[in-house]
């Protein structure tokens, strides 16, 4: 639902209709970061005394692009509209794109709300542990026993894998393991959550004998059936709670 998304007393954003123009802004604005970046000496971008990530001179210019012309406007913006799942999409295009520029990359939707800083566990279990990437789940009931912070124990390819909030590391392999994700964008799999399933259970997601089959999880983590070389784990439901809990 429309409307803002606070801590306490103060609004991180709200969630409105991507139009064609703000698209065009927002590839405007990333031409401007990349080239404010190419201009500036190369270093380490931090906020306070936090690295958010380290770019270098070298960097590719990221590819912004949008696959979608029709967003299907007249029926309005409602949730399985065309409309709404093009604009789930969008969200995966944005961040490959910073993705692109060098950075570490934890997207949270609008309607998400932290309590406590999420900097500690995604040190500890995503950027000094042997994982890729770390996404939320439609679960319920988490597996992991009392005191247990780590990721959770149910990660397996069986598992439905919620797009809410997730956390992407910089790998040799990250750009094709977004390049994966969004090619799914044009077979009408569905919304981004859909392409993901796919790309992460493969075969396991609904049967289909198209996709590659599912790959054992060991020690919380499982490999995307689509691109081996990424490994996935999910973050604990005792944690990160989704709206069903």
């Amino acid at each position: 639902m429309p409307g803002a998304v606070t801590t306490g007393a103060r609004p991180l954003g709200t969630r409105s209709r991507v139009r064609s123009k703000s698209l065009v802004k927002l590839a405007l604005a990333f031409e401007e970061l990349d080239l404010a970046l190419r201009k500036a000496t190369p270093g380490v971008v931090t906020t306070g005394a936090r690295p958010l990530g380290t770019w270098s001179m070298s960097l590719v210019k990221p590819t912004l692009t949008f696959v979608q012309l029709d967003l299907g406007l007249a029926e309005g913006y409602a949730w399985g509209s065309n409309h709404w799942r093009e604009t789930t999409w969008n969200k995966v295009h944005v961040l490959a794109a910073v993705y692109e520029l060098g950075f570490h990359v934890v997207h949270s939707d609008t309607d998400t709300t932290w309590f406590n800083d999420p900097w500690p566990f995604i040190t500890s279990h995503l950027l000094n542990a042997e994982v890729h990437a770390v996404f939320s789940t439609d679960g319920l009931v988490t597996k992991n026993e009392p005191g247990d912070h780590g990721l959770e124990v149910q990660t397996d390819a069986y598992t439905n894998i919620n797009t809410g909030v997730y956390m992407v590391k910089q790998y040799p392999d990250g750009n094709e393991f977004f390049k994966i994700w969004k090619s799914f964008q044009p077979t009408n799999i569905g919304h981004d959550q859909d392409g993901l399933n796919a790309v992460v259970r493969g075969e396991a997601m609904t049967g289909d004998k198209k996709l590659n089959p599912p790959h054992e999880a060991q020690n919380r983590v499982v490999r995307a059936a689509q691109h081996n070389k990424t490994l996935v784990s999910l973050l604990p439901i005792s944690m990160f709670a989704n709206a069903y809990t």
